[in-house]
């Protein structure tokens, strides 16, 4: 029961129907954060792939922005993919 209640709470706090990208970050924030007055961390270098890595602050962001933006849709290709073979 408790772990139903919580699954309900959290796809309240993540609807994209219902909530606006500036909330949805708002609850993503409050939800991973611990403390209020976080400082900020700098990324000086991200490891794309095995080979790559990027050290220019503008690849760095768009790194994360492409990760962030497809994310999602992996991952329910790989959990469909999954379900459909253990079917």
């Amino acid at each position: 029961m408790q772990k139903e209640a919580e699954n309900l709470y959290c796809e309240e706090l993540f609807d994209a129907k219902t909530n606006s990208v500036k909330k949805l970050c708002e609850n993503l924030n409050m939800v991973s954060s611990f403390k209020q007055n976080r400082k900020y961390k700098t990324v000086n270098k991200l490891h794309v792939n095995k080979n790559v890595q990027l050290t220019q602050t503008n690849e760095i962001c768009n790194a994360f922005i492409n990760y962030f933006s497809t994310v999602g849709q992996e991952l329910v290709v790989n959990l469909t993919i999954n379900n459909s073979s253990s079917n």
